[in-house]
């Protein structure tokens, strides 16, 4: 709510707003979002591998 006080661009969104509260929210939001930083570094590994196999890259490495 600060946010929403000092800067009037700032929206929340009323379902969000509800849900932040709940037993349901407190247990499920860091499995979330861990999956989605394990996700991230799994994606971005297997990308550098099959680059490092055919040579087309993806990310720029500089070994």
């Amino acid at each position: 709510m600060l946010l929403r006080a000092q800067f009037t661009w700032w929206v929340f969104h009323s379902v969000g707003d509800a849900m932040v509260n709940t037993p349901t929210m407190n247990q499920i939001w860091l499995p979330f979002f861990c999956g989605v930083i394990v996700g991230d570094f799994v994606a971005s590994g297997r990308t550098i591998v099959i680059g490092c196999f055919t040579g087309i890259s993806a990310y720029r490495i500089n070994w």
